[in-house]
């Protein structure tokens, strides 16, 4: 556990050079809001990362469907409030990597 929050927090302060969408206590709070247009905001904003990344970082099965993305990155936030201060695209990142990493490929 503890390298794991080492490295999250190494891709961290990479994230911190490229313009931040905003923290992962603002994508918690979203996520948990009362207001359905604030909770859909913020399911849409896990998938746009993902769309990003897909088949770069992330090699997610096609029958995973949107809802469970939202729901592990959703738990992954509920359950670390130590890492919520980091960016959310890379806390999205962090937390689907940990289901569906990219096997890396043979080389030839």
């Amino acid at each position: 556990m503890k390298n794991f929050l080492v490295s999250l927090l190494l891709v961290g302060f990479a994230a911190q050079a490229h313009s931040q969408y905003q923290s992962g206590n603002n994508l918690h709070a979203d996520m948990n809001a009362s207001n359905i247009s604030t909770r859909m905001f913020a399911f849409g904003y896990v998938i746009g990362v993902v769309d990003t990344v897909i088949g770069k970082q992330l090699c997610i099965p096609r029958d995973v469907t949107q809802g469970q993305l939202e729901e592990v990155v959703k738990i992954f936030l509920d359950s670390r409030p130590q890492v919520r201060h980091l960016p959310a695209d890379v806390i999205v990142i962090v937390a689907l990597e940990q289901y569906w990493p990219c096997k890396e490929r043979k080389k030839s």
